[in-house]
């Protein structure tokens, strides 16, 4: 569950609004043994930054809400997971830490003037939120 909940901190923090449960599979570890993980990563977009007529934050609802995600929310949801707060917080920082270089790849990127600028904004601004 910790690879999932790294995903879904990710998600929000770069704008993908469209993280829905087909983005997220399971792949059996090996033939007839009845054990699964978490498959690869896919289909991670920052789909606020593409579309930003697009006001929701999520496409699942998190604590009842898709839209003004606190960091408290996160932490309630780390619950769900089986995470204890402490490790979800950790988590969360490991994440937060990573933004100056993830601008930096935005910067680096092939990305229109405009987008770029959007896509930064998003992940300066969740990441506060989360902090």
């Amino acid at each position: 569950m910790t690879e999932f909940y790294i995903r879904l901190v990710f998600c929000f923090i770069v704008g993908n609004s469209d993280m829905h449960l087909k983005n997220f599979s399971l792949l059996e570890t090996a033939e007839s043994s009845g054990e699964y993980a978490l498959s690869p990563a896919y289909d991670l977009l920052p789909v606020n930054a593409n579309m930003p007529t697009d006001k929701e934050q999520f496409a699942l609802a998190m604590n009842g809400k898709k839209m003004n995600l606190r960091k408290n929310d996160f932490l309630k949801f780390a619950d769900t997971c089986g995470i204890s707060r402490p490790t979800a917080s950790k988590l969360i920082q490991s994440l937060v830490r990573l933004t100056p270089r993830w601008l930096e790849m935005c910067d680096e990127s092939l990305l229109p003037d405009e987008l770029n600028e959007r896509l930064k904004k998003i992940i300066s601004e969740r990441t506060e939120i989360i902090r």
